[in-house]
């Protein structure tokens, strides 16, 4: 498939499908779902004159959609787009990944650290900082393994150091 079938840009990013079996491109130009016979483009211009470049995607446990972009954080109720930012407590806009843990939370990694979202927190700052000590830098993966400790890696080198680049190991118990 192409931008001439329907993607938003041939440059596709992630893909990612969702619960009921749509596939989603994010792409240079925004995001493409795929419902298996026709293509819908999100190209995010309601809050932005240029493209939106889609790092990641993901689904929480309620069915929205979730888009990592350079433009902060898109969540997609499957109606409406809310566009959250730094404004509303992000550490940075530029969002790199998407994690959902063993427990339905959703981490944020952006280029200056790692954030949680709260969907309880009912004010215009639903993020809360996370136990992830020393993790100021461009996080581009967070993962949870079996035991449910956390490992997180940064854009930059993958040398082991504390408080650097590298990869990082938090044991949450």
């Amino acid at each position: 498939f192409s931008s001439r079938d329907g993607l938003g840009d041939n440059q596709a990013w992630v893909i990612f499908e969702d619960s009921t079996g749509n596939i989603w491109f994010g792409t240079d130009g925004g995001a493409t779902q795929f419902d298996g016979k026709r293509f819908i483009h999100y190209d995010f211009k309601d809050h932005t004159s240029a493209p939106i470049l889609v790092h990641d995607i993901l689904e929480d446990k309620k069915g929205n959609i979730w888009f990592a972009t350079r433009e902060g954080v898109y969540q997609f109720d499957g109606t409406t787009f809310t566009h959250w930012t730094k404004q509303h407590g992000l550490p940075h806009n530029d969002v790199r990944e998407l994690m959902r843990d063993n427990n339905n939370h959703l981490y944020i990694g952006t280029a200056a650290g790692v954030v949680r979202f709260d969907p309880l927190n009912t004010s215009n700052q639903p993020f809360v900082a996370t136990p992830f000590k020393n993790t100021k830098t461009a996080v581009k993966q967070i993962f949870e393994d079996s035991q449910g400790n956390f490992w997180l890696s940064n854009l930059a080198d993958y040398q082991k150091e504390e408080g650097g680049t590298g990869v990082h190991f938090f044991n949450q118990h």
